[in-house]
Order: C-alpha cells, then sequence, then structure tokens
C-alpha cells in the first residue's frame, strides 16, 4: 500500500471518529441538561417539603395528640361517672 493510500485512509478514518465523537458529544450534552433539569426539580422538591409539607405534618401531629389528650379526659370523666351511678344503683 502506497504512503499516499495510507494517508488517505488515516485521513477517512479520522473524519469518521470525528464525526462520531462529535455525536456522542452532542449526545452526552443532552443528558448533562436533561441532569442539571432533574437537579434543579429535586432542589424544588425538597424545599417544598422542609418548607410545606413538614410543617403540615407537624400541624397534624400537634393535632392528633391533642385529641388523644381530650379523649383521655373524656374517658376520665365517663370512668367518674360511671363509678357514681353503680354507688346510685347498689
Amino acid at each position: 500500500m502506497s504512503e499516499d493510500k495510507v494517508f488517505s485512509l488515516l485521513e477517512k478514518m479520522y473524519v469518521e471518529f470525528n464525526g462520531k465523537f462529535e455525536k456522542m458529544d452532542q449526545r452526552f450534552d443532552k443528558i448533562d441538561q436533561r441532569f442539571h433539569g432533574l437537579e434543579h426539580r429535586i432542589e424544588k422538591l425538597e424545599l417544598k417539603v422542609e418548607n410545606d409539607i413538614s410543617q403540615k405534618i407537624e400541624v397534624l401531629f400537634d393535632g392528633q395528640k391533642q385529641m388523644v389528650a381530650q379523649l383521655n379526659r373524656i374517658e376520665e370523666k365517663v370512668d367518674q361517672h360511671d363509678e357514681i351511678i353503680i354507688k346510685r344503683i347498689k
């Protein structure tokens, strides 16, 4: 094979590889953009969980604790009334 043919073949290979590498770079750029978009969405979700949902869960938990305390007070009153009723019946 002559030097010209080898050079021509190497040149064709170089051009072909360059084209493929450019396409790969473009695809990686698109993937990077998608990941950046996902990171942004995750940050927004974290902020919403921290600032909005966590507070609502705390409020619900506080409300549940208050309800349990009130139910306990009601149960004590019912028990007292039961004792009074039982004493009157005897």
